[in-house]
């Protein structure tokens, strides 16, 4: 087992009889699979306080529905009950299959929760297609994180939020402990947790508060710090966007402009505009945001930033110390807006993008803010401030002064947030860690969950970090959309990482965003990232993942010169992206290095001639060596041209002369153009040689001119003769 053993549930004297059979012994076999007759005997079942391992009054079934869906599955849903008589319940759903695999699967929530999650689809961003992991015999579980209905007002019962911030994990984790053993009459084998945004923040107090209970989670992009989030950057977003009557606010025009600009900057960096930015770092280097700037500063229309509004921007991309320490830290991570963000999102690669998380559709925000039309951030700053911090539904969140209450706020942290949790004895007792975020996703910046990792590997060094937990980052990824949504098998990664100690390396992942939907790339380990190094832009392989950007070709290397044997030749670099890269050069002889051959130019020799020239450049930077190789030339025979008349010695003006150009090599075939005595005559050589008749010569010396216009082998050339008329 890997967990500690819990009770089982105190039920009613008719359940026991239709789960258990009178004898001890038999109690300690498997019960038969469940099915639909003990499924329905679940109504009614009590679990007891002492069942469940923080303060409760129990917990009742109230509701279990039998459904066949590739499987057998017992629907189960129920209530805790709260200690506070005026707290709401925690609404829970336990799914028991009837092909039970010996594992369990608890699934998070999302927002500030207050729907139940029912757990019997597939785990956030699995690949579409697959079964559920109920279809495929796990136990699943959910919760509505212990409050129903939108919005904030449940944060003025304290029961409710410590069940929002922490409890309600473990006390649905603790009545499905009570059910699966009624059931099943076994505990699971393996338990694990799966969630995004809030889920992951549920999913990362599972395995740190609760690693008791838990084999491994799967953590995308955990809202792990709540309090930071909503008072932190809501305070920032509302300084930034609306001080001096919005002074500095963006509208959407200007975002998608800004969007848009981003894009066509940093697209390609990765060596591939396929619509997604993956090397973030190098964007930020690449981008300049005064690209953008309105002549003099002054706002003059949605084409250009204004000074006032290029500095909110800057405000929002960047770290910002808000002066309270919540749950051990005082810094409001960056937001992605210069590497990738979407705020009101823009046209990438062609398609027009979506973005959620905007500035707002106006210059003053509401009171109370209004989905949709102001900013993102400040509309959850609003929430924070009025239900969670002050208990005023009525307060104008324009006019807060958030460190004014900075007590408050720093207690909220130690309900809500997870940022100063210890791992160490996550870590000690085996529990795996799969985090990711996207690196495309201004709801939850990329960089917050990057401040949680490097705290961990901060407190506990990298070797000790890697042991436990891996995390990853997926370009183009917003919260739920944007230019590339992952598929990817996080779950199977886990479980094998947990259950054969196989560590997983480098993920793969689908696209699921219906125009490009099927394209691969891989999902790197951080702080590597996904660089197009391959042929086909649709398949992971094509990709490395990679720290620094080794050099990208962008246009091939040239040779210039006239490929024949005791001619020059010099090569080009070409051209490149990826730092500032040395360039080393090797010549080629039909695809074969030519030794010695290692400079920018090659002198042809006749071992070249009727074969195949190329330069293959490799560009090196501080990322790593890229090559690549020129198009061919092909090496012609150096023609010679001689010149013969007929006769040799012409001894009188009335004779005919005939003009023979021979050219070597004898292959050489094509046109041939002869002058003489201020005429021209044309021929075609055949075999290398070729005969024109010149006719009848004035007295005198004259001199042929024979040129050769070369043909796919043979180079051209000039020769030159001589005839002497004597009268």
């Amino acid at each position: 087992m890997h967990r500690m053993t819990h009770a089982v549930a105190t039920v009613t004297v008719a359940l026991v009889a239709a789960l258990l059979t009178s004898t001890a012994a038999s109690a300690q076999e498997a019960a038969p699979p469940i099915d639909a007759e003990r499924c329905a005997a679940l109504v009614g079942m009590e679990i007891d306080a002492a069942e469940i391992g923080l303060p409760t009054t129990g917990a009742a079934v109230t509701a279990a529905e039998w459904v066949t869906e590739t499987n057998g599955q017992c629907r189960v849903k129920g209530d805790i009950r709260p200690v506070d008589p005026t707290a709401p319940n925690i609404t829970f759903q336990v799914n028991l299959p009837d092909n039970w695999n010996s594992r369990a699967l608890q699934m998070g929530g999302g927002g500030l929760n207050g729907t139940l999650v029912a757990a019997t689809g597939p785990y956030r961003y699995q690949p579409p297609g697959q079964p559920t992991p109920l279809q495929d015999g796990f136990v699943t579980l959910g919760s509505d994180g212990g409050h129903q209905g939108g919005g904030g007002s449940f944060a003025l019962n304290a029961e409710a939020l410590l069940n929002y911030g922490q409890h309600s994990i473990k006390k649905t984790h603790d009545v499905a402990m009570s059910l699966m053993k009624a059931a099943y009459s076994a505990e699971p084998e393996w338990f694990y947790f799966a969630g995004f945004s809030q889920g992951g923040h549920e999913a990362l107090d599972a395995a740190g508060r609760y690693s008791d209970d838990y084999d491994g989670v799967v953590a995308g992009t955990p809202a792990y710090n709540v309090t930071m989030m909503h008072a932190g950057w809501g305070d920032v977003y509302k300084n930034a966007l609306y001080a001096d009557g919005g002074a500095g606010w963006v509208n959407p025009a200007k975002q998608t402009l800004l969007v848009d600009s981003v894009y066509a900057t940093c697209d390609p960096i990765d060596g591939l505009a396929d619509g997604i930015i993956s090397d973030i770092s190098g964007c930020l280097e690449a981008f300049d945001v005064q690209t953008l700037r309105c002549p003099d500063g002054a706002d003059t229309g949605d084409t250009c930033l204004s000074d006032a509004q290029i500095a909110t921007l800057d405000t929002l991309a960047s770290p910002n110390d808000i002066g309270i320490d919540i749950a051990g830290n005082s810094v409001a991570a960056p937001n992605p807006i210069y590497n990738g963000g979407l705020l009101a999102g823009g046209t990438i690669a062609g398609s027009a993008i979506r973005g959620q998380y905007n500035l707002g559709l106006a210059p003053t925000p509401s009171n109370p803010a209004v989905p949709a039309q102001d900013a993102w951030h400040y509309q959850t700053g609003d929430t924070n401030a009025k239900w969670f911090v002050t208990g005023d539904p009525t307060l104008d969140y324009l006019d807060f002064d958030l460190r004014a209450h900075a007590e408050r706020v720093s207690e909220l942290g130690d309900i809500v947030d997870t940022t100063n949790v210890d791992f160490t004895p996550a870590h000690d007792k085996g529990v795996k860690i799969l985090l990711y975020t996207g690196l495309a996703d201004d709801g939850i910046s990329p960089y917050n969950t990057i401040q949680f990792y490097d705290r961990q590997v901060a407190a506990m060094g990298k070797e000790k970090v890697d042991e436990f937990l891996k995390f990853y980052t997926i370009p183009g990824m917003s919260h739920g959309f944007g230019p590339f949504v992952a598929g990817f098998e996080s779950l199977p990664a886990l479980m094998k990482w947990v259950e054969e100690g196989v560590e997983p390396g480098t993920l793969t992942a689908i696209d699921t965003v219906a125009a490009t939907a099927g394209r691969e790339r891989p999902v790197c380990e951080y702080p590597t990232w996904p660089q197009y190094t391959g042929e086909d832009p649709d398949s992971a392989d094509s990709f490395t993942c990679v720290t620094d950007a080794s050099p990208v070709n962008t246009a091939a290397p040239l040779i210039s010169g006239t490929p024949v044997v005791g001619s020059t030749l010099s090569a080009s670099a070409g051209e490149w992206t990826g730092g500032e890269p040395t360039f080393a050069y090797q010549w080629l002889r039909d695809g074969q290095p030519i030794p010695g051959a290692t400079s920018a130019q090659y002198r042809a020799t006749p071992a070249d001639q009727g074969t195949s020239l190329s330069v293959r450049v490799t560009a090196t930077s501080a990322g790593g060596s890229t090559e690549a190789t020129s198009a061919s030339v092909t090496v012609k025979y150096k023609a010679s041209v001689l010149v013969t008349t007929k006769p040799l010695l012409v001894t009188s003006t009335s004779k005919n002369v005939t003009v023979t150009v021979h050219i070597l090599p004898s292959r050489a075939s094509g046109d041939v153009t002869v002058t003489l005595a201020g005429r021209t005559f044309t021929g075609t050589a055949v075999d290398g040689r070729v005969t024109v008749d010149a006719g009848k010569l004035p007295r005198g010396a004259h001199v042929i001119t024979a040129t050769y216009a070369g043909d796919d082998a043979v180079a051209p050339g000039k020769g030159y003769g001589v005839v002497l008329v004597l009268r």
